[in-house]
């Protein structure tokens, strides 16, 4: 595996540029100290552009941070981050069982268009498809430094839980009939558009045609 490489000392921490363009990334990962305590992260880099309704075939990317080694609040696991990364500005995700409880591995994840700017995660992004967990799990997004964690995402009850209803994949095109503006059913239809457009949604061997408006 190597050694773990020490955080970039300076404003700039990890290059994140650089691993957009596709830089190599280090496998065994980056080493940072919480109050003395050795954190390790890793990064992951992920095209996202069919994981939710992002402007398509952009070079939408997710880079996933896992923070492990040392048992830390959720908040804590942020911070470590964002001061790893240049990432002050814009919106993160972190992935945890439970908020209130300290925990020893998390992923934080962070969104870029293909011009590498930050983005927020799609309403509908497909976040199981990228998770480390094997029990429910939410999502929270920090929008700041020591600013409040906003839930964004819950994982389907674990005991109930089918991959086909969790893990959307890639995009079907249906062929769309829309109700009039005038019937106020505009975001029921495009939620269900949503819903049935992501392959492998209802059954892996369904595919969706048509949503029609009668």
């Amino acid at each position: 595996m190597g050694e773990l490489q020490p955080v970039p000392v300076g404003d700039d921490g990890i290059d994140i540029q650089a691993i957009l363009r596709g830089s190599r990334i280090p496998l065994p990962g980056y080493r940072a100290e919480v109050g003395g305590t050795p954190v390790r992260i890793t990064v992951n880099r992920h095209c996202v552009d069919d994981d939710g309704t992002l402007i398509p075939d952009t070079g939408n990317t997710m880079l996933s941070f896992a923070v492990t080694d040392s048992v830390l609040q959720p908040s804590t696991a942020i911070d470590v981050v964002r001061h790893a990364a240049p990432m002050n500005l814009g919106p993160v995700y972190i992935y945890t069982p439970d908020l209130e409880k300290t925990w020893s591995r998390y992923r934080v994840a962070a969104f870029f268009s293909g011009s590498g700017t930050m983005i927020e995660a799609p309403p509908d992004f497909d976040w199981s498809k990228y998770s480390n967990m094997f029990r429910d799990f939410t999502v929270y997004r920090a929008d700041t430094i020591l600013g409040p964690l906003t839930p964004v995402y819950h994982s389907l009850n674990r005991d109930f839980y089918q991959p086909y209803m969790d893990r959307r994949g890639r995009y079907w095109t249906p062929r769309i009939t829309a109700p009039p503006e005038s019937s106020g059913l505009g975001e029921a239809f495009a939620a269900t558009l949503g819903a049935v457009s992501r392959r492998s949604a209802i059954r892996s061997d369904i595919r969706a045609l048509a949503l029609e408006w009668l």
